[in-house]
């Protein structure tokens, strides 16, 4: 994860410890480093909780990541898919990429799916327009928990670019299991979320349109 933020691609496969090494005879992007990681923790807005604490998946929920990041946990490499959902077969994982408002600069009307807040542990969230109940993708969202699959949640407000800085990152909101659904191409499912919503985020989320 480390390795996608720092050196996108080039690096990617790399051993921390030939990424830390490089790190420290790249002195000009060590001391920024260590100017901005101090910065950073003063920023903290609220405390996370390790989605798998002692075991090999290093999320946090409730924190901010990249897509990049957030592929790079669940043993994936993001090439500027523009997808906003895919599925990892290691991990035996669908993991969901949310925006909540969806401008038609960057969605088409098909794409424009009414994924929302519901409530502090409900969530309802849109699949590809031409997922079926028929599809084995359909299935697999619907029946994960008798498969052994998981699906996860990372959502934003939207995917405008803040000046300078980007496209924002991700708020990983957690494992949510499948409750219902309704409609079909698309499927709108109701999903209910492992952890329930910060006060914050579910008071601005839940204010936005689908």
């Amino acid at each position: 994860m480390a390795n996608s933020v720092l050196w996108g691609d080039a690096l990617l496969a790399s051993p921390v410890e030939a990424a830390a090494e490089r790190i420290l005879v790249e002195h000009r992007r060590k001391e920024e480093l260590q100017q901005l990681v101090p910065e950073l923790r003063e920023r903290l807005q609220r405390v996370t909780r390790p989605l798998d604490p002692g075991g090999p998946n290093p999320l946090h929920v409730h924190a901010h990541y990249t897509r990049a990041e957030a592929e790079a946990a669940f043993g994936g490499e993001y090439k500027g898919q523009p997808t906003g959902v895919k599925w990892f077969e290691g991990e035996q994982a669908d993991v969901f990429f949310i925006d909540l408002v969806k401008s038609e600069k960057h969605y088409s009307e098909t794409t424009r799916y009414e994924d929302r807040v519901i409530s502090p542990r409900r969530f309802q969230w849109e699949t590809q327009s031409r997922t079926s109940i028929t599809q084995e993708t359909g299935q697999r969202y619907i029946n994960h928990e008798a498969r052994g699959s998981s699906l996860h949640l990372f959502v934003r407000e939207s995917k405008k670019a803040d000046g300078l800085l980007g496209a924002p990152s991700f708020i990983y909101v957690g494992p949510a299991t499948y409750v219902t659904h309704e409609n079909d191409r698309p499927m709108r499912l109701t999903l209910e979320l492992e952890h329930t919503l910060p006060v914050d985020l579910y008071r601005r989320w839940s204010q936005l349109s689908g």
